[in-house]
């Protein structure tokens, strides 16, 4: 029998990663010859993140939750004043001085509670924070499993993560890149969500790289007929300060909306309440009026929303053409039109085309001409609804993403 050990900060979040790995453990427990344990790390000095908060999912499945280890490491003492204090200037001081991320577990205590009589076996961990890639190579070298690292965004590799400052990036990648290509060399499987963030890796690492889309969260039977009778404009997830630098979508709804009976429309952003810009955009183009704004929902909460959506709404990041959202399996799921008014010349345009899942756009006049005929066809009840294979659903699902992830594993 094989052991798995996966290693997470936020299984109990509700977050693309934890969304990930849960699907991935239950497909992993269905295995008779597979040993699971998930080892959630919980540092007490960690701040929540606006994008992560706690103890916001649907109550874990028995069947999984009793595969689960809470671990509460030890850190130094300059790793809790740096964490407590939340000070970009100390994160840099401790990054500077030990080469490593300040949410790295140094705690080695975890050793004595895992079992070293199988020699076969695998630890597979998913950034960001990229801290536990570190700890999760002590304990396979410990143990002599294979290491799987999972990455969602890039580290040193890449683009800046949003709402990044530029220098302190540039600092950062000089800082632990040579941490990140050490571990990428010593680690046996990397994945990552998509051919750009792949093609961001040096080529003596392409060869072990794979790529594991995102999928849905959803299941076909959670798909029901709209039953809404507004016009609803939705967007999912969290909102950056640079997905609002360009204007083009707020400008064109402003223009879109005289004449029309604004009780019959709703611009809809679905967990986006901590990004203060994002209010003050839609106050200075005279959108409060219909729009809704809220907490990062469940995914039960967000399933009408999906269900009776007319359009969905993407907006690019800036000048990063490399990223391809979670929310893009989403909106892919439920076959609703989507709705880029910016292209980012890359990775979201790429999809939307490719499964002729919506418009992309580069104009105002573009942005209302989509939203005049898709508002007219709602007006004259038709559906709006996009066409997609069922072949294509089911193999971008979680589960189909998931086997295909312990495919790969197994086989390294």
């Amino acid at each position: 029998m094989k052991d798995v050990i996966l290693f997470t900060y936020d299984f109990f979040e509700n977050t693309t990663s934890a969304n990930r790995f849960r699907v991935l453990v239950d497909h992993l427990i269905k295995r008779s010859d597979i040993n699971v344990r998930v080892i959630e790390f919980q540092l007490k000095e960690r701040s929540n993140t606006v994008s992560c908060e706690i103890g916001n999912i649907d109550k874990l499945e028995e069947s999984i939750s009793k595969h689960v280890k809470i671990f509460q490491p030890k850190i130094g003492t300059l790793q809790k004043l740096v964490l407590r204090s939340e000070s970009k200037s100390l994160n840099f001081v401790y990054q500077l001085l030990f080469r490593e991320e300040t949410l790295t577990p140094r705690d080695l205590s975890l050793i004595e509670t895992l079992n070293k009589n199988n020699k076969d076996g695998y630890i597979i961990t998913s950034g960001a924070p990229y801290g536990i890639f570190k700890y999760a190579h002590k304990l396979a070298r410990h143990l002599n499993f294979k290491l799987v690292l999972d990455y969602r965004d890039p580290w040193t590799y890449g683009y800046q993560n949003l709402q990044g400052n530029k220098s302190a990036y540039s600092l950062k990648r000089m800082i632990l890149r040579n941490t990140e290509k050490s571990l990428l060399r010593k680690a046996s499987l990397i994945s990552t969500v998509s051919e750009t963030l792949k093609s961001y890796f040096p080529s003596e690492f392409q060869h072990k790289i794979h790529v594991i889309p995102n999928g849905s969260n959803y299941s076909e039977a959670e798909i029901s007929e709209k039953n809404d009778r507004t016009f609803n404009i939705v967007y999912i997830g969290t909102t950056y300060n640079d997905q609002l630098l360009d204007n083009t979508f707020f400008i064109a709804l402003k223009h879109f909306l005289p004449g029309k009976n604004k009780e019959h429309i709703k611009l809809q952003f679905l967990g986006s309440f901590y990004c203060p810009l994002l209010k003050e955009k839609i106050a200075e183009f005279g959108l409060s009026e219909i729009t809704i704004i809220t907490r990062r929902l469940k995914k039960a909460e967000l399933l009408p929303y999906l269900n009776n959506a007319n359009l969905f709404l993407h907006l690019k990041y800036g000048d990063r053409s490399g990223i391809i959202t979670s929310k893009q399996a989403d909106y892919l799921f439920f076959r609703k039109p989507i709705l880029l008014p910016s292209s980012d010349n890359g990775d979201l345009e790429t999809s939307i085309l490719h499964n002729n899942a919506g418009f992309v756009c580069n104009s105002k006049q573009e942005v209302i001409h989509v939203l005049e005929d898709l508002y007219s066809r709602f007006l004259n009840g038709e559906t709006t609804n996009i066409q997609q294979s069922e072949d294509m659903l089911k193999e971008n699902s979680r589960e189909a993403i998931a086997k295909r992830f312990v495919d790969l594993i197994l086989k390294s």
